[in-house]
């Protein structure tokens, strides 16, 4: 296992590393940084992508073994976060996980960090929805 940095991101630039996942998400690799003609490029994707996928489908299962694929603490912090503070376009976009060890040494995705809050605290929907 490595580690890695991934962004869901709903619109993703054309130079960006992407990997499209089997539930349709687009993730934005942010870290390793490589370039498409680098020899271990597929691979790369194709590993990020296995990772995201197998993690979203256990998700999806409600499975019980979910904890040894996402660390469901900072996901529920990262939630929370977004939902009081009324980030409206967290889930489409500039939502981080980073796949690292935890402490027990098992690869497994943390929601981390928190980033880009400029449609936050009604910014945008200020007379729509913070009456």
């Amino acid at each position: 296992d490595y580690g890695f940095v991934v962004e869901i991101d709903s619109s993703p630039a054309w130079d960006d590393f992407t990997v499209s996942t089997d539930s349709g998400t687009s993730l934005t690799v942010k870290s390793p940084e490589i370039e498409s003609a680098d020899p271990n490029y597929a691979y790369v994707r194709g590993y990020i992508k296995n990772k995201y996928n197998t993690m979203w489908n256990k998700r999806s299962s409600n499975a019980a073994d979910l904890d040894d694929y996402i660390d469901i603490n900072s996901l529920a912090k990262v939630y929370l976060i977004n939902e009081l503070g009324k980030n409206w376009d967290s889930g489409a976009s500039s939502f981080f996980f980073v796949y690292k060890p935890d402490t027990n040494g098992k690869y497994k995705f943390f929601a981390s960090p928190v980033w880009d809050y400029d449609n936050s605290l009604c910014n945008v929907f200020l007379h729509v929805i913070c009456r």
